[in-house]
């Protein structure tokens, strides 16, 4: 389930925007069993 950060607010991550994915996978029949946050720290570079 991809998730897309919002650089005009700081690269944050839009919780209603990751649920409304997961809730597209589902339609999909693909069952969400886990979610990993990769925040690598760029393209901030902190």
């Amino acid at each position: 389930v991809p998730y897309y950060l919002d650089e005009a607010s700081g690269w944050g991550l839009e919780v209603s925007e990751l649920k409304q994915q997961i809730e597209n996978a589902r339609s999909k029949g693909i069952t969400v069993r886990a979610l990993v946050v990769i925040n690598p720290g760029n393209p901030t570079g902190q």
